[in-house]
């Protein structure tokens, strides 16, 4: 995210257990909320439209190009 001039926020939360919380991606009227969970690996959540339609971009242009898809 940091290629895309995005700023960090917030403190890195350890969980309990298998999940951790970290510092929020900001840029502009972009908030994408950032977390670890065992199971699934990194989270990226929107919170607005603006970052779901970026967010969906961001999936689109980078992991329909990864070996494994």
């Amino acid at each position: 995210m940091f290629l895309y001039y995005f700023k960090r926020k917030g403190p890195w939360i350890p969980g309990i257990g298998a999940e951790a919380l970290y510092p929020d991606y900001i840029k502009g009227n972009l908030l994408i909320i950032s977390g670890w969970e065992r199971m699934m690996g990194y989270d990226f959540l929107s919170d607005n439209d603006d970052t779901d339609a970026f967010l969906t971009d961001f999936i689109r242009e980078h992991l329909t190009h990864a070996k494994w898809m």
